[in-house]
């Protein structure tokens, strides 16, 4: 994940590497898995507190037997990067995240299908209005996807995940490896400023999960008398992050830009 740093000329990418082989509990940052007592801020970790992002901060590791020496391994990241000519069919928009973490325990009861899931809302008042231009949802092992409701509880977005069936880069079994995406028409799809919206986020409680993320981002374009919405291609200019925060969550606001 990539996101843009007004403190910093670049992005902050964050990383998680997984050895082929490992227990998934290794992404699910369960405690006793890293080394630590002490989350990234110095604050002790509390005995109940079973894995999640303050277990497995940067530049932690995996936990080793005693004397265990690995080989070095190097890792590179491609990227490419996108510019645009400024012009007046470019309408501003905000990058709203929406972040939930919190721990899933193992159901009881299995239900007929197999399996049973665990459900978490997630309701914040909206600071702007405009038109939704983009929404995607972001999960990871254990994940059954996630709906964005607008107050009337109509469907916003709704971001199925999609989980790999193979071996090969991008299609491992067993993991979340994309999410649906939303591209509705401009105009099509609105929120109003001061309207609550509520992310519904679920999990497969068929075992118990640690820590588990669910993130949701979508793009809003402020509503102007003059704005030029034409149909093309969606190009995404990311400038800087001001925090927002929300209740049980985090919102991260990101000005961006987008063709219609």
């Amino acid at each position: 994940m990539c996101l843009m740093d007004s403190r910093r000329d670049g992005c902050l990418i964050y990383m998680l590497l997984i050895r082929e082989g490992l227990k998934i509990d290794w992404d699910e940052c369960e405690c006793d898995l890293y080394n630590v007592t002490k989350d990234e801020d110095g604050k002790v970790i509390e005995p109940d507190y079973i894995g999640g992002l303050r277990c497995c901060y940067d530049q932690t590791r995996c936990k080793v037997k005693h004397g265990f020496q690995g080989s070095k391994k190097g890792f590179y990241l491609k990227y490419t990067v996108k510019y645009v000519d400024w012009n007046a069919s470019i309408v501003p928009v905000k990058i709203h995240i929406l972040d939930i973490e919190y721990p899933v325990e193992a159901c009881s009861v299995v239900g007929p299908s197999g399996g049973c899931t665990d459900t978490k809302k997630l309701s914040v008042p909206f600071p702007i209005g405009g038109d939704v231009i983009y929404g995607v949802a972001h999960q990871h092992t254990g994940g059954a996807g996630s709906t964005l409701h607008g107050e009337d509880g109509r469907v916003i977005c709704s971001s199925h995940r999609i989980y790999g069936k193979g071996k090969e880069p991008g299609n491992e079994s067993g993991y979340v490896v994309g999410m649906s995406t939303c591209y509705p028409k401009p105009g099509s799809i609105k929120i109003m400023k001061g309207e609550t919206v509520t992310l519904v986020t679920n999990y497969s409680s068929a075992r118990r999960h640690s820590g588990v993320m669910s993130l949701f981002y979508f793009l809003v374009a402020e509503a102007s008398p003059k704005a030029n919405y034409r149909r093309g291609t969606e190009t995404v200019v990311l400038h800087n992050v001001v925090g927002d925060s929300a209740m049980f969550g985090m919102g991260l606001l990101v000005l961006a830009a987008v063709f219609y």
